[in-house]
């Protein structure tokens, strides 16, 4: 099963976002059901704090095939761009403090973030997947992980595939 959320309706003229207790509300079920976080870095000025270090993953293959935006299509995605966390305290502290939009996972001239963030569960599975420039995040919930309270909104739709 996939939920898929988008920055636009098919007009290209309203514009949607998940934020503030929503976006709260997300990052809360993320940490439920999952283990770890992984970003890309697209920039080399990209910093990642030091009380997160601490809590780095390694990026197997696994992580990088959580691109495939970037690894299929432009063939340009490198370990070196990823970075990977085990979930803590700290990580949502940052996830929460950074930005109060999903969409602010994003190095642009608006923000200077890490980018799409991907959650992984304990098995190395997807639970949340995001290509925030392109506007698109989708969640794949197994049929024991409750999603009601974050697709309830109606700007979530379930994909056939």
């Amino acid at each position: 099963m996939r939920y898929d959320f988008y920055d636009t309706d098919c007009t290209g003229y309203e514009e949607y976002d998940i934020r503030d207790e929503d976006y709260k509300k997300l990052i809360d079920i993320c940490f439920k059901y999952c283990f770890s976080v992984a970003f890309r870095i697209w920039d080399d000025g990209i910093t990642i704090p030091e009380n997160l270090k601490k809590y780095n993953l390694p990026v197997d293959e696994n992580v990088v095939s959580g691109y495939p935006h970037y690894y299929k299509e432009l063939n340009e995605i490198t370990r070196e761009q990823l970075v990977h966390f085990k979930l803590s305290e700290d990580i949502r502290s940052y996830m929460c403090t950074t930005t109060n939009s999903i969409w602010g996972w994003i190095n642009s001239s608006e923000y200077t973030n890490l980018e799409d963030p991907v959650f992984f569960r304990s098995d190395g599975s997807i639970f949340f997947h995001s290509v925030i420039h392109d506007g698109v995040c989708s969640l794949y919930p197994n049929v024991t992980e409750d999603v009601k309270s974050i697709v309830a909104s109606g700007l979530w739709f379930l994909s056939e595939d």
